[in-house]
C-alpha cells in the first residue's frame, strides 16, 4: 500500500509538474518478462497462455518506474478480464517516425465497442454490481494519466478481441 500510494504521489507530483521524469533506455522485452512471472501462476489457473512477440534489445527511453505501472496494470486487467482459456498478446515494435508502438491483447466477451471511451472514466466499471472489492475502478485512469505524462499516446480497440496500445517516445 505504501509504494502504491508513493507511485500515486510521485505521479501526481510529474503531471503537475512538479517533479522530473527520471528517464533511461528500458528493453522492452525484459521488462515485460518481468512483470509477466508473478502473473503466471494465475494466469495458469485461468488457462491463459501468454505470446510474447516483443524483439529483444527494442529499446525505450522513458521513466522506468512510471512505464512499468502502466504495463502492469495493463497485463493484470488481461489476466483478471480475458476468458478462460484465451491467450494473452504482447507486441513491441520500432515506428517508423521514431518511438515504438507496444500492444497488449486478448480476447474479450463483455466488453462493447461503446465501453471503450469509459475505460479511462475514474471508478467506471462495466458491470459493478458483478464486480469484486479488490478492484477500484482506477487503474485505467492511472494509466491514462501515466501515459500521458510520459508522452504516450494511449488507444484502445476491439474487434474480435481487445486491444491496448501506448504509442510514442524515444526508441
Amino acid at each position: 500500500m505504501g509504494g502504491l500510494i508513493g507511485g500515486l504521489l510521485r505521479l501526481a507530483r510529474v503531471a503537475a509538474g512538479e517533479a522530473q521524469l527520471e528517464l533511461e533506455d528500458v528493453d522492452l522485452r525484459l521488462l515485460v518478462e518481468e512483470l509477466w512471472a508473478p502473473l503466471k501462476p494465475r494466469a495458469s489457473e485461468r488457462a491463459l497462455r501468454f505470446e510474447h512477440l516483443a524483439p529483444p534489445g527494442l529499446l525505450l527511453r522513458t521513466d522506468r518506474t512510471l512505464f512499468a505501472s502502466v504495463v502492469q496494470n495493463l497485463l493484470d486487467n488481461a489476466v483478471q478480464h480475458a476468458p478462460a482459456g484465451g491467450t494473452i498478446s504482447c507486441r513491441a515494435a520500432p515506428q517508423s517516425q521514431g518511438g515504438v508502438r507496444w500492444s497488449l491483447e486478448n480476447p474479450s466477451d463483455g466488453l462493447a465497442a461503446a465501453d471503450l471511451e469509459h475505460l479511462t472514466e475514474p471508478f467506471w466499471q462495466k458491470d459493478p454490481a458483478r464486480s469484486d472489492q479488490a478492484h477500484s475502478g482506477l487503474g485505467l485512469t492511472l494509466v491514462s494519466t501515466a501515459a500521458a505524462a510520459l508522452g504516450l499516446q494511449l488507444e484502445f480497440h476491439l474487434d474480435a478481441r481487445f486491444r491496448v496500445t501506448l504509442r510514442g517516445g524515444a526508441a
